[in-house]
């Protein structure tokens, strides 16, 4: 609402709103899914809203997703750094640059040893659309955007509209389709030994034993061309697009196209020999994400698609009051309690892709990780203990040292020192401020 906007200090986020609002941006979302034509295994659509005249509406940050920006209402300027240097910010993890209190700033970037150089600075207008790639630092705000380019159009400085863009993102790495996902689970499946690892003090590399371990530390002192390489997402071939199969011998011979270059890949990281994974096992690394990736596309599909189908369904139903009267039915069509459902499974594979990373490493039975949390990422909290109406949507705001979290919900409010087990997610449901 507009006095939702008034009192946002920066911008109002609707994250996941392609899942929400089914009357056009499920279709957006699913028609972005399926034009990548198996690139990704999911596609989100955010919403930002942001009044004109903010000095900061998005301060420094790099993010996991490589994103497509719409501009669709007033204006916005971006401003867009090449990544910087990974070996002087190797205790950093460069895809979530100025996040969980790794504060970047504009002074840093613009250093001379940064490594990083302004790439482009751009305002934004009804119909522009932008492409900014994962770990490429930005910023944005909206202030005087109207003073060049409005004289340049005509247009009245009184006639400032809040801006509102979508942002497109393209899910690879978030869902682990890279070449150091595969490499990390695939040797903790083996049982080999991980020279990127943090050793038993917590220090030297990453430490995080699911899914989603941080890219800290040693695999940022590699060489240019091993970094890249690692971080690159794998072959699009390997996920078939909705209504199509390859056939088995097609999908082989992606399969072991990938295989064969995270062989070699692991052999130029590691150079232990011993350490190495055969191709065969390369192979099994590889099906295995394939398999994962490909439910976790599917999933995203069915979601949009039930976005679409629900929309259709209640345009037959005129007299529906989403107030009151509503049949069991109809409120369980309503987005939040039908998007939850979809995340879930899409968790579920997560958890899926690590258990089956930790057989054969002599650590099979230990406890299912909770994935670990960063500030700004998104979160269901029970504050009940039970029922599933129970859980609301939050935003991690602090991660403390003594392992709780402070919130924010849905609402603008703050609550502080929740634990981990009472929060589902990540994943991207809900409002912010």
């Amino acid at each position: 609402t507009s006095h939702d906007m008034d009192r946002a200090k920066g911008t109002v986020i609707f994250n996941s709103a392609g899942a929400h609002i089914s009357s056009h941006l499920a279709a957006v979302s699913l028609a972005a899914l399926d034009g990548l034509n198996g690139l990704c295994p999911g596609v989100c659509v955010n919403l930002y809203l942001t009044n004109a005249g903010v000095e900061v509406s998005a301060p420094p940050h790099t993010d996991m997703q490589d994103v497509v920006i719409v501009q669709t209402q007033g204006r916005k300027r971006w401003r867009v750094y090449s990544p910087p240097d990974n070996v002087a910010m190797s205790g950093a993890d460069p895809f979530v640059l100025g996040k969980n209190g790794n504060d970047l700033l504009v002074e840093t970037l613009t250093l001379e040893d940064s490594g990083s150089e302004l790439l482009l600075e751009v305002t934004l207008c009804p119909g522009d659309v932008l492409f900014v790639p994962a770990r490429f630092p930005h910023t944005t705000d909206t202030l005087e955007c109207y003073d060049a380019a409005a004289a340049a159009a005509g247009e009245e400085e009184d006639g400032q509209d809040s801006s509102i863009h979508l942002t497109v993102g393209l899910d690879t790495h978030v869902w682990s389709m890279n070449f150091v996902s595969m490499r990390r689970l695939g040797l903790r499946k083996f049982g080999k030994a991980d020279i990127l690892r943090a050793n038993a003090a917590g220090v030297g590399g990453y430490d995080d034993d699911g899914v989603d371990g941080s890219c800290i530390g040693a695999i940022n002192l590699l060489s240019l061309e091993l970094r890249e390489h690692l971080f690159s997402s794998v072959d699009g071939c390997l996920l078939s697009p909705r209504g199509e199969d390859p056939g088995p011998l097609e999908r082989q011979h992606s399969v072991r196209k990938v295989a064969a270059d995270l062989e070699l890949l692991i052999a130029k990281v590691d150079g232990d020999s011993s350490t190495w994974l055969s191709f065969d096992q390369c192979v099994e690394v590889v099906e295995q994400f394939r398999a994962v990736g490909q439910k976790v596309f599917n999933v995203h599909a069915a979601m949009y698609v039930a976005a679409m189908e629900e929309e259709s369904e209640r345009m037959r139903e005129p007299d529906w009051d989403a107030d009151e009267n509503m049949t069991k039915d109809q409120s369980e069509r309503l987005s939040i309690f039908r998007v939850p459902i979809f995340f879930e499974q899409l968790d579920g594979f997560r958890e899926e892709l690590r258990a089956w990373s930790m057989e054969g490493s002599g650590r099979q039975g230990e406890e299912p990780m909770k994935h670990s949390l960063l500030d700004g990422d998104q979160v269901e909290v029970n504050f009940e203990g039970g029922g599933d109406i129970s859980w609301i949507p939050a935003k991690i705001v602090n991660v403390r040292a003594d392992d709780l979290f402070d919130i924010q919900l849905f609402n603008g409010e703050q609550k502080n020192g929740i634990r981990r087990a009472a929060m589902k997610g990540p994943h991207g449901i809900g409002i912010f401020l």
